[in-house]
């Protein structure tokens, strides 16, 4: 009985959380620079960080140049091989770049920032099980595993 109770408790925690994270998501209007820029390296084909950002000094760059850079065209969807390529030249691994990518390439040429939230969502799901289990598990009390996906995650 008490692990069923503490098993529906995180459930429950869990899914508040991704309720919360879905409510904060359907609010955002417009993109952070750091999530333009996670488009841009997981979608623009061979051309990370604008290249030579000096020829777009004191140009207006219109809607369409970001489309361009930020969605995924039909000829490069699942070019993973870009991907690895544009974070072979910024500093962060490669994985999310790569979910990103697979997720945009379901739609080319089409944008939604549901295509990076709600992978960010699964992964956070899956760290919340990682988490309760190893926590459980090292301090021998499940508790304490809730405890700190309460913490994380809210």
């Amino acid at each position: 009985m008490k692990n069923r109770l503490i098993n529906n408790l995180f459930i429950v925690t869990v899914l508040i959380q991704v309720c919360i994270c879905v409510y904060f998501g359907s609010s955002k209007i417009g993109l952070f620079g750091d999530e333009i820029w996670s488009y841009n390296l997981a979608n623009c084909y061979f051309e990370p960080l604008l290249g030579d950002a000096s020829q777009y000094y004191n140009t207006w760059l219109d809607s369409d140049f970001w489309q361009s850079r930020i969605t995924v065209s039909e000829n490069t969807a699942f070019a993973y091989n870009s991907v690895i390529y544009n974070q072979s030249l910024d500093v962060h691994p490669p994985l999310y770049y790569i979910l990103l990518h697979t997720v945009c390439s379901f739609y080319p040429n089409e944008f939604s920032k549901w295509f990076g939230i709600i992978p960010n969502i699964i992964c956070f799901i899956i760290i919340q099980i990682l988490m309760y289990k190893s926590t459980s598990e090292f301090f021998k009390d499940k508790y304490l595993g809730l405890i700190t996906i309460v913490l994380y995650g809210f």
